[in-house]
């Protein structure tokens, strides 16, 4: 399996809502808390 990874910067309600629909499509979801700088490429 490859690894994927999204980065969101919003508000709790979004990221429950996008965790919750991965979850929906059978994908293992892990959330960490990165600051901006860490994000790369931005």
């Amino acid at each position: 399996m490859t690894a994927w990874q999204q980065i969101a910067i919003d508000g709790e309600t979004h990221v429950k809502r996008i965790t919750d629909q991965y979850e929906e499509f059978g994908f293992q979801v892990r959330l960490e808390e990165v600051k901006p700088a860490e994000a790369g490429g931005w």
